[in-house]
Parts: C-alpha cells; sequence; structure tokens
C-alpha cells in the first residue's frame, strides 16, 4: 500500500473526485465505476475516446445502480510497442502528451501513467490485469475516496478473444467490451463463452458486452498509414489538438516511401 500511495502523483484524481462529490450529494445509493483501458495508442484517435463514452453510456443503461464517475487510458510500456511496432513505435512520452491532448476537454476522462512511469514498469512487462488490479486497490485504498469503486476494464472484441476472463478478475472488477462492427460476429461468440465458463444470470452482473457501431472502425493501424503514406484525411481520425501535436512534431509523417510490410505493422 506505501508504494501504491508514493505513486499517487501517477493517477490524477481532481476530475474523479469532482464527479465522486456530485454522485454522493445527487444520487448516493449509486455504485461509482470508474472505467479503464490499455493500449500502445500509437497514435490515439477518436475511437478509443468514443468507446469510453460508449460504455459509459451502455453501462449506466444496463446496470442501472451504477454511474461512472471516471475512466482512465493507460498507454503500453515502450518495451511492448517498440516490439510491437519496431520504428513506427512512438516514444512513450509523446504517446502520453497525445493522450492528455485528447481528454484536454474531458471533465471525466483523463490519463494514468502507473503502467509506463511505474517502479514496476521498469522491472518488466507490466500486464492489463496488473493495471486494472493495481487501479482498483489504488482508489479503493485513497484517503479522500471514502467508498468503495467498481473498476471496468474497457476492451475491443479481438482483446477478450486473445484473453478472455479469469473467475479471479470477474469476482472483483468489471469488463465492457465492445465489437469494432455493427455486424461483428465475435459479439455472439463472446457471449457463448461467458455463458459456458460463468453462467448467463452470473457474467451479466459485472460483464456489458455492446455490438459495435458502423462508424467505429477506426484504429491506429489506419491512422499510421495514412501518416506514413502521407495520405489525406488522417486528420478526421483523431482530435485537433492531437493532429496539430502531430503535424509539429512530425508523428510518423518522416518516414518515406516505406516497403508494405513496414506499413502493415
Amino acid at each position: 500500500m506505501a508504494l501504491y500511495k508514493s505513486e499517487s502523483h501517477l493517477t490524477p484524481t481532481t476530475k474523479l473526485l469532482t464527479n465522486l462529490l456530485q454522485l454522493k450529494t445527487e444520487s448516493p445509493s449509486k455504485t461509482p465505476v470508474v472505467l479503464v483501458t490499455t493500449g500502445s495508442m500509437n497514435p490515439i484517435h477518436k475511437q478509443h475516446i468514443n468507446n469510453f463514452e460508449i460504455a459509459k453510456r451502455e453501462l449506466e443503461s444496463r446496470l442501472s445502480q451504477v454511474k461512472v464517475i471516471a475512466g482512465y487510458l493507460s498507454p503500453s510500456q515502450d518495451c511492448y510497442v517498440s516490439v510491437k511496432l519496431g520504428r513506427h513505435a512512438i516514444p512513450i512520452d509523446k504517446r502520453i502528451e497525445m493522450c492528455k491532448l485528447a481528454v484536454n476537454e474531458s471533465d471525466w476522462i483523463d490519463v494514468d501513467l502507473w503502467e509506463t512511469k511505474s517502479i514496476e514498469s521498469n522491472l518488466g512487462f507490466v500486464d492489463y490485469w496488473e493495471v486494472l488490479y493495481r487501479l482498483s486497490k489504488f482508489l479503493n485504498e485513497h484517503d479522500e475516496i471514502n467508498c468503495h469503486i467498481k473498476v471496468f476494464y474497457l476492451c475491443g472484441s479481438d482483446h477478450f478473444m486473445r484473453t478472455g476472463i479469469s473467475r479471479t478478475l470477474l469476482k472483483h472488477h468489471g469488463f465492457v467490451i465492445i465489437g469494432r462492427k455493427k455486424d461483428d460476429g465475435q459479439i455472439k461468440n463472446i457471449e457463448n463463452n461467458l455463458d459456458r465458463n460463468f453462467g448467463e444470470n452470473v457474467w451479466k452482473e459485472s460483464v456489458v458486452v455492446i455490438n459495435g457501431e458502423n462508424n467505429n472502425d477506426i484504429s491506429s493501424t489506419i491512422l499510421r498509414k495514412k501518416l506514413i503514406n502521407n495520405f489525406g484525411g488522417w486528420e478526421d481520425l483523431c482530435d485537433s489538438k492531437v493532429a496539430e501535436y502531430i503535424k509539429k512534431n512530425k508523428i510518423l509523417t518522416s518516414k518515406l516511401n516505406p516497403s508494405q510490410d513496414e506499413v502493415e505493422l
């Protein structure tokens, strides 16, 4: 616990505490919920933020006794992104800055730096469940919160198909799973998987599975391809402040005539 508190500066709580106070005043019987998502965010795009809004809307609609008071972007470590993307990896400090710009005007979404700046992150790879566990522990031991907060992990259907959900994680946390497209066939497979492993009446209390929307087929891969190949229209895929930062710092745009293999990274 001492270590978590000593690294409290890595997880901003101003927005969370403001919204928690409002919840306690207006709807004290509701359970406060926090969302967190991990990923390269190389670079961050509009759908990263849209997914938070979708998750908040669906959670509060389907689980009427909860209220989402905060959401956190947790960009992945350089050691992971560099291996995954090679020379197309954007250094963590620049990815963090773009994430901060993307949520600057949000009154509930923020950036958690623990995954990339903590003592643990310097010792090796930090997996998503460690981020989830640590954030939950940190918030529920926070001196200014004084109530139980349930943390939900927000991810895409492709992430769930790779990792699944353990009984231990589901016992203490929640999950929001969003399909990439409205007709994503993985959604039905996920629901069947959850029925088999946990029982229908069990998982629906802590897992919300959402069909994708027709306009959410945006990815960092698509954005990188446009930047690397100098294609037009990439600005529409990210926040205007992020687009300005990309232009000013020449993010990925200095890569000239990459091979097809490189573009596919």
